[in-house]
């Protein structure tokens, strides 16, 4: 989705439910890693602009939301600053409690921009 007038972007490419961390890296009881593949690129006139796992939040099906957690799918987001026309890319993690469905993954930097989600295969 483009940002702005600039030509800067940010798009969802994947989601994984149930995310195997291993077992070292368990979620807590109850709960389950849920992850998030997303890329964020700056305009060819937009120098640093600032993209981090920070900027994501999901919201549930019970309507509560949850923001980025511990990094635990691979290659994370590590953030930072985007040079004029490059993109950073990685998956963001959240913990969630593990039968429930995330309806909307939410970016709200810039802009705030929303994906609807049919459903997650966590069951």
């Amino acid at each position: 989705m483009a940002l702005g007038t600039a030509g800067g972007s940010v798009r969802l490419m994947a989601v994984e439910a149930d995310v195997d961390a291993g077992r070292l890296y368990a979620p807590p009881r109850g709960s389950q890693y849920f992850a998030v593949q997303v890329e964020g690129c700056a305009g060819p006139g937009e120098a640093a602009v600032a993209f981090k796992p920070d900027y994501f939040s999901v919201e549930l099906a019970d309507h509560t939301v949850r923001d980025a957690g511990p990094s635990m799918k691979k290659p994370d987001l590590r953030g930072g600053p985007i040079p004029s026309g490059h993109c950073l890319d990685g998956w963001v993690t959240f913990v969630i409690p593990r039968h429930q469905d995330v309806v909307t993954v939410v970016y709200d930097g810039s802009q705030s921009v929303h994906w609807a989600l049919a459903t997650t295969p966590n069951h």
